[in-house]
């Protein structure tokens, strides 16, 4: 990862010894390719995934958008 620090700093911030800047925490979310609400969401067992789906669901006509809320709400059963 590139972020522009030692590191010895971001070793710190792993083990929780130091706290990352807002702006830190934004280059580590573009590196890792993440959101930062995925970043922060431990409930998300695949963040990648999901926010890969969401981007592809914003172009999707209200139809489509139904249909795909349909088979994945038959999926979880």
């Amino acid at each position: 990862m590139r972020l522009g620090q030692s590191p010895g700093y971001i070793n710190q911030i792993e083990i929780g010894k130091s706290n990352p800047s807002i702006e830190m925490l934004i280059y580590i979310c573009e590196e890792l390719g993440v959101t930062m609400s995925a970043f922060f969401d431990d409930t998300q067992k695949h963040p990648l995934l999901v926010d890969a789906i969401i981007e592809q669901a914003k172009g999707l006509n209200k139809t489509s958008l139904e249909s795909i809320l349909y088979v994945m709400k038959n999926m979880k059963r």
